[in-house]
């Protein structure tokens, strides 16, 4: 009686075991979680600090728990001069900060700094997605650096603020301005002014330094960096738009499961 109860047991656990199969057949191997970093030279705060938490969050309610990504914030893995170089080597897996910090590595990016070019966010995506030589300026891009454009990042309306009183265009000249890339400081050396290239978080020592004068922003960025302490005079019309990037690995996607 005893051994026959033992084998109903044992055929009662085999088909329990079976009954699992069935339902996970990938066993262990599909409960790998792929752990990744992002590294951001936005403030947790910021609009777009804000946008980079969402995008973790997303990722990780979409791929069910298995993709996982820590935010590091206000450049403190990698800030705006050195994000797109840690993430074309490998050594984060995601970044994000402004598009037009990329053109050091890839100059036909310096055409998100032209004026007047895109004044919408659809416009800037469009040119990447829908224009035969936008397509061709981020496949290369992508290519080059090993990266993959995860999304465009809205970040406001370009214009340049200044700590001086602009009465007009003379008042720039002469002035130094902070700049984000080769293309914007053409631009500024074109309107008389000294550019001076440096990064997002060096920005506020400049300022109360007197290293620089002014700087092109959105604006939001100012006050939330608190730039206005020093630089209270905004020039319009704005000119253009300000995106971001976040951009991934090539290499560490590939890594992922297909389904994934």
């Amino acid at each position: 009686m005893m051994k026959r109860i033992g084998l109903f047991s044992l055929a009662l656990g085999l088909i329990a075991v079976f009954c699992l199969l069935v339902v996970n057949p990938v066993g262990a191997a599909s409960k790998k979680v792929y752990k990744a970093r992002l590294a951001t030279s936005w403030p947790e705060t910021h609009p777009s600090g804000q946008s980079v938490s969402r995008f973790a969050a997303k990722v990780k309610e979409v791929t069910n728990g298995l993709v996982e990504i820590t935010v590091f914030h206000s450049g403190t893995l990698y800030g705006s001069k050195d994000w797109v170089e840690a993430v074309s080597g490998g050594s984060v897996e995601f970044g994000a900060s402004f598009g037009m910090t990329a053109e050091r590595f890839y100059p036909d990016l310096g055409c998100l700094a032209v004026p007047y070019t895109f004044q919408e966010y659809d416009e800037v995506i469009d040119f990447f997605t829908k224009n035969e030589l936008g397509k061709d300026v981020m496949e290369g891009f992508q290519k080059q650096l090993n990266v993959k454009l995860m999304y465009v990042e809205p970040c406001g309306h370009l214009t340049i603020w200044s700590s001086r009183q602009i009465n007009s265009l003379d008042d720039l000249k002469g002035s130094k301005a902070r700049t984000l890339g080769p293309a914007l400081a053409n631009l500024l050396s074109a309107m008389g002014m000294a550019p001076i290239t440096m990064p997002s978080e060096e920005v506020y020592q400049g300022l109360q330094s007197g290293m620089i004068e002014g700087y092109i922003s959105n604006i939001c960025g100012p006050r939330q960096f608190s730039y206005t302490d020093f630089s209270k005079v905004v020039i319009q019309p704005t000119w253009g738009v300000l995106s971001g990037m976040i951009l991934a690995n090539n290499s560490f996607g590939k890594k992922l499961p297909e389904d994934l």
